[in-house]
């Protein structure tokens, strides 16, 4: 499986392609000084494959190297990956 994420900036979100194909996204919204993570997808077919886990953890390494911007976690998802994973959370503390 040939997985890539890539940041779409024009359409405000990460998106995960599979094997050439869109299978899942992660959306955001910028402020001067928060970036909001307000949605995550990854196609059904793929849930429990660890793909939801790369997204996010793509994303967020994207917004720490090229942002100063406090992240803002309001996907379920997200936001329970953050509690389990503390090596990102000083991204919400910005």
């Amino acid at each position: 499986m040939d997985a890539h994420v890539t940041k779409h900036p024009e359409q405000d979100r990460y998106v995960l392609t599979v094997d050439g194909q869109e299978r899942g996204e992660l959306t955001y919204l910028t402020s001067d000084t928060t970036i909001e993570l307000p949605h995550t997808f990854v196609d059904p077919a793929l849930r429990g494959t660890g793909l939801g886990v790369r997204l996010v953890r793509e994303a967020l390494e994207d917004i720490r190297d090229t942002t100063d911007l406090r992240v803002i976690p309001t996907c379920p998802f997200i936001a329970t990956w953050l509690l389990k994973n503390p090596e990102y959370r000083d991204l919400t503390r910005r």
